[in-house]
């Protein structure tokens, strides 16, 4: 099932104005891009006599998203003509469960960057026996993770990184405002201030792209 950076990777529309999308794909291959491009935009299975619908965003859109509190009208609109039991959602990388129109409706969260005030891995168990969501939270080793980004050059300031990870939470940044967010890091353009090692700002995301 497509992610909505994989809609980006594969060249398959842009939706959300991924950034610095050729660190990304420069460690892709041609059959690693071939692959992205043929993941199928929903996944639909059957458990227990029940029908499950998996997407990234909602089933109207691979941006679209559902948060509990959002006008009835609304979540209605975005999952309009989904024949399903479930409806397991993701995109806003937090945690929810409730009903609408029959079906239950899930997002268990983000493994790897959770934007609900909680830095902790987030994933979500689902009991078809008797409707049940469990979410759970996995603490994990966050320097681990910044050293890696740093050992691999990462296209985001490691040290703006760490911080977002730790709190949870990011502020929304203009993509042509981020070279100063990871200025710290990142040097003039094609360059590299090694006592702080991070991503050569010629590999940053052409201006016209953003």
């Amino acid at each position: 099932m497509a992610g909505l950076a994989d809609y980006a990777y594969a060249d398959r529309g842009d939706p959300a104005g991924v950034p610095y999308l050729e660190w990304h794909t420069a460690s892709m291959s041609a059959g690693d891009l071939s692959y992205l491009a043929g993941l199928p935009f929903a996944h639909r299975l059957k458990a227990d006599g029940q029908a499950f619908h998996f997407v990234h965003g909602t089933p109207r859109a691979i941006a679209g998203y559902v948060l509990p509190g959002l006008p009835a009208d609304r979540v209605t609109a975005e999952i309009a003509g989904t024949a399903a039991d479930w409806v397991v959602m993701g995109h806003t990388h937090r945690q929810y469960y409730f009903k609408h129109d029959g079906m239950r409706l899930v997002n268990a969260g983000a493994v790897g960057f959770s934007l609900d005030r909680d830095w902790r891995a987030a994933y979500a168990l689902l009991d078809t026996a008797d409707g049940s969501v469990t979410m759970a939270r996995v603490e994990y080793d966050l320097e681990a993770v910044v050293a890696l980004a740093r050992q691999r050059r990462f296209c985001f300031s490691p040290d703006w990184y760490r911080e977002a990870l730790r709190a949870g939470w990011w502020d929304k940044v203009p993509w042509n405002e981020r070279p100063a967010v990871d200025a710290a890091t990142v040097g003039p353009a094609g360059s590299v201030d090694e006592s702080k090692p991070g991503m050569t700002s010629g590999n940053r995301r052409k201006e016209s792209a953003q």
